[in-house]
């Protein structure tokens, strides 16, 4: 798989999270949380928004023709799914949000060994 379909899947995905973040807060967070308070929904709201960043950037990324440019942005994306694997798992551990956040671990798991993968082998690979 060339890991630009990997960038556009990542795009794609995180995108669409971010219009249900922004559109839907309040369901969103229910399905994490048994509130919703107003100063969650202002979060989840500027968690979408960071979401469309990301989105952007691997949607970027996948365009990218230099692959040290793409190297950079999986380097980062890494450590950003790694922090986010990290802590929905501490959440779901914890017992601090709903059993649906095993499904944010698998994502998050899911990008890291990607991103992972894609930062080790395309090491002077052209074809990345």
């Amino acid at each position: 798989m060339r890991f630009d379909y990997f960038f556009l899947a990542h795009a794609f995905f995180t995108l669409a999270t971010a219009l249900l973040f922004l559109a839907f807060p309040e369901s969103v967070l229910l399905m994490f949380s048994d509130q919703a308070t107003p100063a969650l929904l202002v979060v989840t709201r500027l968690l979408g928004a960071a979401f469309v960043g990301i989105g952007g950037v691997a949607f970027a990324a996948s365009r990218f023709r230099h692959l040290e440019a793409k190297r950079g942005v999986a380097v980062a994306l890494l450590f950003a799914s790694l922090g986010g694997l990290g802590t929905s798992l501490y959440g779901v551990l914890t017992g601090t949000v709903a059993g649906l956040t095993w499904a944010v671990v698998g994502i998050y798991l899911t990008l890291s060994v990607g991103y992972g993968a894609f930062s080790i082998w395309a090491k002077g690979r052209a074809d990345a």
